[in-house]
């Protein structure tokens, strides 16, 4: 399979893998907590930055010491606090308490507190929304802050049955949203808020949103939305505000701060500084501190189900008072995470894909896994910088799956077709290769080229004198395991020097050096490998006589020149072998031995490149067949004693 259609495929099956395990939680959860990262390192990074339009009052441990020791607190403190409040008018107040009806209070005591809410002007309360009752409902008369939707968009929003409305006095002047808590995912991280919600026929909004639009002076019927796009509204001298939300209409939080960033005061505090303040006497906390600002007042005290404490990207443990700080924070600042549309991010992931492709297709394994690393880091770094930059959040977790899946399937598919390439260079060419020139060659395939080239080598030709008359004299089951030893003891020295077996010719070899794989000292090892050889056939004639067998010499011939080397032959049975005048050479230099009764001739060409070496002696010209010049000849001795003898 060509390297372009093995990079083709893998990258489709690589985004096939990651497109179906997006569906899964476990994808879900993991893609998610790094987004959790993001916001963690940015707040390292660039420290808070929180909104100071908002100033929190927390009702906390200290409060229910102070104000009666258990929750809930008396109905005439929340009254008292609305009023220290009124001093200096902020611009809105979020006050995240349920006031339920038939919750034990005084009657004087709700009625102060719906007093001091209409002196104050502009509250914000909860109510809640309730999906697990059998009743259905079409909205009571008090939920007047209905957001204009039309039947495509109530499809996909969640439907709530029943709504848990605080007392009428206080429904009938302040504004209302709901506040079913946020969650996220499977693991419980509140990381979006629902801004939107369907009750009956109509769609209302969130106490965020609400406090959101009262701030900026928007009336609900003057927003616009579409699930899974944007929620959109034009304050009055402002300019507009566009909030993406998913399907559900709920919208991703902007970790800028924790609750301890913003500026945070004690409820007890203040109340206990609005009485000084009277007195005129000096207070803890300034009360002017909340002028113009959006007051956001909730529960944080301990073991209280009101402070709804829930892991968050910036802490382990945060109450709701502080998501909700943030949730309003992102609609003020309108800084919103946005994520890239799913085409940017299928593109994205398509040029992950691609590029990894290509650095493991081009590389070795370490060296594409090294570098699959590095181009893994630096998405990473990018995808970090990116959203501290500008809260742009690029997949982190389908990138990488995707960069790792490319990785393993080309590295798989590499890992066959190489050991398919390796069986066949040991089934085709370990009968002609030694252990040392197979396994360079398994290390680097690209040395080899079988389809013929032309190339320097040395070639050799050895053959058995006096064979012929050996045959007639002995028996037939003596001749084969005789000649076979023969070309085996040859043959391990011929390897030993890393010389490429050609082929046997009858009693005789051929062998060359300089291919498969180059060998600058192509001529260095023959000479080594010929002199070798004579002497193992020295020691063979020993042991033959020690047996009481005849012994046999051999005759061997060497020349360097340039020759064509490849497979040749036909489509069905080949060999690779060299061919030319300078291979014939060759032969005919090993035939010259019996004439001048020597056992190594080796020519001028390959005298010159093994010079000071070894040492050899003129024998002369002589004409060979095929050649019009003659040929310069010289008797191979031995190894020059003062050089190293092993040819390397």
């Amino acid at each position: 399979m060509k390297t372009r259609q093995v990079a083709f495929l893998t990258v489709l099956l690589s985004l096939a893998l990651v497109a179906l395990l997006s569906r899964t939680a476990f994808f879900r959860i993991y893609e998610a907590k790094t987004v959790d990262s993001r916001f963690a390192w940015r707040y390292r990074l660039r420290g808070p930055r929180p909104n100071r339009s908002i100033a929190l009052v927390g009702i906390d441990d200290q409060t229910l010491a102070a104000l009666g020791g258990r929750w809930p607190i008396a109905w005439r403190w929340h009254a008292l606090l609305l009023e220290a409040l009124s001093e200096k008018l902020p611009a809105l107040v979020a006050y995240n308490v349920l006031f339920l009806p038939a919750s034990g209070q005084d009657a004087g005591d709700e009625t102060d507190l719906a007093e001091a809410t209409r002196r104050l002007g502009d509250v914000v309360y909860p109510y809640y929304f309730d999906f697990e009752t059998t009743e259905g409902g079409d909205g009571d008369p008090l939920l007047r802050n209905a957001i204009p939707a039309g039947r495509d968009a109530l499809s996909s929003l969640p439907r709530a049955a029943a709504a848990m409305l605080p007392i009428r006095p206080l429904a009938a002047c302040a504004a209302l949203g709901f506040a079913n808590a946020p969650g996220d995912e499977e693991d419980g991280v509140m990381r979006r808020v629902p801004l939107l919600l369907r009750f009956g026929d109509r769609v209302y909004p969130s106490f965020c949103l609400m406090a959101a639009l009262r701030y900026f002076n928007v009336e609900p019927s003057r927003v616009r939305f579409s699930p899974g796009g944007r929620i959109d509204f034009d304050p009055p001298g402002g300019p507009p505000v566009s909030i993406p939300i998913d399907r559900s209409g709920a919208m991703r939080i902007d970790y800028a701060a924790r609750e301890e960033d913003f500026s945070r005061s004690v409820f007890s505090q203040v109340l206990q500084s609005y009485a000084l303040r009277a007195r005129g006497a000096p207070a803890a906390v300034d009360l002017a501190d909340f002028e113009g600002k959006l007051v956001l007042v909730g529960v944080t005290a301990t073991g209280v189900i009101e402070s709804y404490s829930k892991p968050t990207p910036l802490a382990p443990e945060s109450p709701l008072l502080s998501v909700y700080a943030n949730a309003i924070a992102t609609i003020l600042s309108r800084s919103f995470p946005t994520a890239p549309s799913p085409r940017a991010a299928a593109a994205l992931l398509l040029l992950l894909a691609a590029l990894a492709a290509v650095v493991s297709i081009s590389f070795r394994a370490g060296a594409s896994l090294a570098l699959s690393m590095l181009f893994l880091a630096v998405y990473l770094a990018a995808a970090y910088a990116v959203f501290i930059a500008a809260a742009v959040i690029l997949p982190v977790v389908p990138g990488v799956l995707t960069v790792a899946f490319v990785y393993t399937l080309v590295t798989s598919f590499r890992y066959a077709t190489e050991e398919r390439q390796r069986r066949f260079y040991r089934g085709v060419l370990g009968k002609y290769l030694s252990r040392n020139v197979m396994e360079e060659l398994l290390r680097n395939p690209g040395g080899l080229r079988l389809g013929g080239e032309r190339r320097e080598l040395t070639v050799m030709f050895a053959d058995v004198k006096q064979f012929s008359a050996f045959c007639e004299k002995s028996a037939v089951e003596e001749i084969a395991p005789r000649l076979n030893e023969l070309h085996d003891r040859m043959t391990r020295l011929i390897w030993k020097h890393d010389g490429t077996l050609d082929k046997y010719i009858g009693d005789g070899i051929m062998a060359f050096w300089g291919a498969p794989l180059p060998q600058e000292d192509h001529a260095a090892r023959a000479v080594c490998a010929a002199l070798e050889m004579r002497d193992e056939l020295r020691r063979m004639g020993e042991e033959a006589r020690l047996r009481g067998a005849d012994s046999f010499s051999m005759g061997i011939g060497l020349n360097t020149g340039t020759v064509v080397v490849g497979n040749m032959g036909s489509n069905d049975f080949w060999d690779y072998t060299v061919l030319g005048d300078e291979v014939n050479l060759a032969a005919r230099v090993e035939a010259l031995t019996r004439a001048y009764g020597v056992d190594i001739i080796v020519t001028e060409s390959t005298r010159r490149r093994v010079e000071g070496l070894v040492e050899t002696r003129l024998l002369g010209e002589a004409t060979v067949k095929g050649k019009e010049r003659p040929a310069v000849l010289h008797e191979l001795l031995g190894r020059a004693a003062e050089k190293p003898t092993d040819g390397r």
